[in-house]
């Protein structure tokens, strides 16, 4: 892989994990849980970025 399919799958990566954040923050502001929301919200989705991209190469 060359720089650019590196940099390419960290952006799509880092998009769903900025997604993910949002959303749960959007729609999910009202559960206490211990630490941000948010947060829970950035790993899963940048766990699903990590699963799209895997996918796709497959």
């Amino acid at each position: 892989m060359n720089d650019k399919k590196v940099f390419g799958s960290l952006r799509v990566v880092a998009g769903c994990a900025l997604m993910g954040a949002i959303l749960s923050g959007a729609f999910l502001s009202w559960v206490d849980v211990p630490g941000d929301i948010r947060s829970y919200g950035a790993v899963l989705g940048a766990v699903a970025g990590i699963y799209a991209k895997v996918a796709h190469v497959l």
